[in-house]
């Protein structure tokens, strides 16, 4: 019977930690999504927009996409107040660049 424990115990707690990590999963996933034409953004220069997510709330974690090749330039977002995420397009590519008109995308987890 103790061999037995022996060889049930790491299963067990295995099982117990997968389930531990499970439960800090986010349980809730709101996204918005606007048409958007970010202007011509200059070598070193940013533009911010907000795209409405109703849900979301300060402190969570905020995921944002463009439809289009985004050409070299980053783009980050935050949840910048409730219902509110904001997108940043930071251009570090060394010349000038515009993407056109696209889907500005955002999600955010809880």
């Amino acid at each position: 019977m103790a061999d037995e424990l022996q060889q049930v115990a790491p299963q067990v707690l295995w099982r117990k930690q997968v389930a531990a990590r499970f439960a800090q999963l986010p349980t809730r996933w709101y996204q918005g999504s606007k048409t958007y034409n970010p202007p011509d953004i200059l070598d070193g220069a940013q533009d911010q927009t907000t795209v409405t997510v109703v849900g979301a709330t300060l402190g969570k974690v905020a995921m944002v996409a463009f439809s289009l090749d985004l050409q070299g330039i980053t783009l980050t977002g935050n949840v910048s107040a409730t219902d509110t995420v904001t997108a940043t397009f930071r251009n570090n590519t060394g010349a000038p660049v515009n993407l056109g008109s696209g889907t500005l995308s955002a999600s955010v987890f809880s």
